[in-house]
C-alpha cells in the first residue's frame, strides 16, 4: 500500500519513503514511527504508544533517547526540523511526556494529503 503526501509517498509493503523520484535511506524505528503517525494525520500520538507498538517486548534503560533519536532521525530523513516543523511536529506534554503529529505547517498552502 502506498500512502503519498506533499512530496513524499510511503510503500508500507517495501518500507521505502521517496521525494519525488528519489528514495530516502530511513531506518527501520524510525519509519515505523512514520508509519504509525500516518495512521492518524493531524491526530497526536504519544510516547507511550509508540513505545507499546515499537519496543513492545523489549526493556532497556533510556527509552526517552530511543524514542527521541527515531523522531530526529525522520526528521532529518525528510528534511525536517523540531524549531521549524514543517511534517512531524512535537507537542509537549508535561515533565516527562510528549505528543506528536504529522503536521501541516508549510510556508504553501497546498495540504500534505
Amino acid at each position: 500500500m502506498k500512502i503519498r503526501f506533499d512530496e513524499f509517498e510511503v510503500d508500507l509493503s517495501s518500507g521505502e519513503l521517496r521525494r519525488g523520484e528519489t528514495k530516502i535511506r530511513v531506518q527501520e524505528q524510525p519509519f515505523k514511527v512514520l508509519t504509525i503517525l500516518l495512521e492518524r494525520p493531524r491526530e497526536v500520538v504519544s510516547r507511550e504508544e509508540l513505545k507499546k507498538r515499537i519496543w513492545p517486548a523489549e526493556s532497556f534503560g533510556d527509552f526517552d533517547h530511543a524514542v527521541n533519536v527515531a523522531i530526529a532521525k525522520l526528521r532529518m530523513a525528510m528534511g525536517d526540523s523540531a524549531e521549524d516543523h514543517k511534517f512531524v511536529e512535537t507537542i509537549p506534554g508535561g515533565a516527562t511526556d510528549s505528543w506528536w503529529r504529522l503536521s501541516n505547517r508549510r510556508k504553501s498552502k497546498r495540504p500534505i494529503w
